[in-house]
């Protein structure tokens, strides 16, 4: 049975694999680099058995064929499934949402995040006023202040 290894980072010219339960085996990893370096999309093939890891820079050589290569050669099985990859956007809404929900809880419907941004929004607006800010920043904040109180009507 063929040990078990992941990408841990790829771009268009490197990938970054990790074979852990063969981690410390020097004969494996140096293996490992001589038939890896034996692909024509390969250029330069850098293993540490220490960490496990292997880092090969090439041009043109796909995860996909990686691992078939690996899988026909009896050198490893490499698991193409990625984990579910999310916008940082989504995770940022998703925080906001929660914390909305916790402000409207506790203070019995009262306080929400929309309600907060407006009055922030129109504090910096003052200190922008009282700094001489008048025309582009303050006006901006004003703006955006009162679009939070048109979008929650």
């Amino acid at each position: 049975m063929s040990a078990s290894a992941r990408v841990t980072h790829a771009t268009s010219n490197r990938l970054r694999l990790q074979v852990p339960e063969r981690r410390r085996d020097s004969d494996y990893f140096a293996h490992l680099a001589t038939r890896l370096a034996g692909l024509a999309e390969v250029e330069q093939v850098v293993v540490n058995p220490a960490t496990a890891g292997i880092l090969i820079h090439h041009h043109g050589l796909s995860v996909e064929r990686l691992a078939s290569f690996g899988s026909e050669q009896g050198l490893f099985d490499l698991h193409l499934a990625t984990p579910e990859q999310h916008p940082l956007w989504q995770g940022a809404a998703a925080l906001g949402n929660t914390l909305d929900q916790q402000l409207q809880r506790s203070s019995s419907g009262q306080v929400d995040l929309r309600s907060i941004g407006f009055l922030v929004l129109v504090a910096m607006a003052l200190v922008q006023f009282s700094r001489g800010q008048i025309l582009a920043p303050a006006s901006t904040l004003i703006w955006y202040a009162s679009d939070l109180l048109r979008q929650k009507q």
